[in-house]
C-alpha cells in the first residue's frame, strides 16, 4: 500500500492519549492513527499484516524446532535464538526485518553470531555459499521462475537472505501462505545449519542439505 503525508487538525487531549497508547504499543503516532482508521473502515495496514504473519511464523517455528522466540512489538519482526553444536556452542540468531521500498515491501532474514572466531565465520560463509546454490537451483525448479539468491555478509558476522521482494511480493498474498513459507524457511535453515556442523568435513554434506531443503520447501505454493 502506498503511503502519503496528510495534514489533520486534532484535539490536543486526543493526541496526548494517542501518544500514550502508541508508546505502550511500541508504535509511532502516525502508525497508531493509521491502524485505528484502518480498523474503522474494515482494512488492515501493512504493519498489521506483518505483525499477524510474524505471530503465525513464531507459533509455527516453535512447534517445529527448539528455538527461543522473541516477537518485537515495534516493527512486528521476530527473532529466534539457538546455538550450534560446535566449539564452545556459539549462539546463533535468526531475525526478520521488513522495509517498505518503491517496488513494495521487502523481508530479509538475517543470521548473526556474536562469536569472533574466524574459523566459525569461515564455516558459516561456506555453509551459506552452499545453501545459496541449492536455493537458486531449487527455486526455479519448484516455482518455474528464476530468482537471484544473494546472501550478503558484513563485519558483524551477519548474513542476510531476502525472502519477500518484488519477485516474491507480499501485496495481496494470503497471510497463512506467507507465514508457512517464512516459517518453513527458518526451520529448514536451522536444520540445515545444524546438519552442516554435525557432519563437518563430510563429502555428502551438500546432498544432506539439499534433501532438507526439498523436504520443507518443494511442496509450498509460493503465493
Amino acid at each position: 500500500m502506498k503511503k502519503s503525508m496528510y495534514s489533520l487538525i486534532l484535539t490536543d487531549q486526543v493526541v496526548e492519549k494517542i501518544d500514550q497508547i502508541a508508546y505502550q504499543e511500541g508504535m509511532s503516532r502516525s502508525q497508531l492513527i493509521d491502524h485505528l482508521l484502518a480498523q474503522q473502515v474494515g482494512m488492515a495496514t501493512p504493519e498489521q499484516k506483518i505483525r499477524s504473519i510474524m505471530e503465525q511464523v513464531a507459533d509455527r517455528v516453535q512447534k517445529s524446532r527448539p528455538l527461543q522466540v522473541k516477537v518485537r512489538s515495534d516493527s512486528g519482526g521476530v527473532q529466534f535464538a539457538t546455538y550450534l553444536r560446535y566449539k564452545y556452542n556459539p549462539g546463533i540468531k535468526y531475525s526478520f526485518e521488513f522495509t517498505n521500498q518503491d517496488d513494495g515491501q521487502h523481508a530479509v532474514l538475517k543470521v548473526s553470531s556474536r562469536s569472533t572466531s574466524e574459523d566459525l565465520l569461515q564455516h558459516l560463509t561456506n555453509f551459506f555459499e552452499m545453501l545459496s546454490e541449492i536455493d537458486e537451483h531449487r527455486f526455479q525448479e519448484f516455482h518455474n521462475q528464476p530468482i537471484m539468491v544473494q546472501v550478503s555478509t558484513d563485519s558483524n558476522n551477519k548474513f542476510a537472505r531476502e525472502l519477500i521482494s518484488s519477485e516474491v511480493p507480499l501485496e495481496g498474498a494470503d497471510e497463512e501462505e506467507v507465514a508457512q513459507y517464512l516459517s518453513n524457511y527458518v526451520v529448514m535453515l536451522d536444520e540445515a545449519l545444524q546438519c552442516y556442523f554435525t557432519h563437518l568435513g563430510e563429502r555428502r554434506v551438500p546432498e544432506r542439505i539439499d534433501r532438507i531443503y526439498c523436504h520443507y520447501l518443494e511442496d509450498l505454493n509460493l503465493f
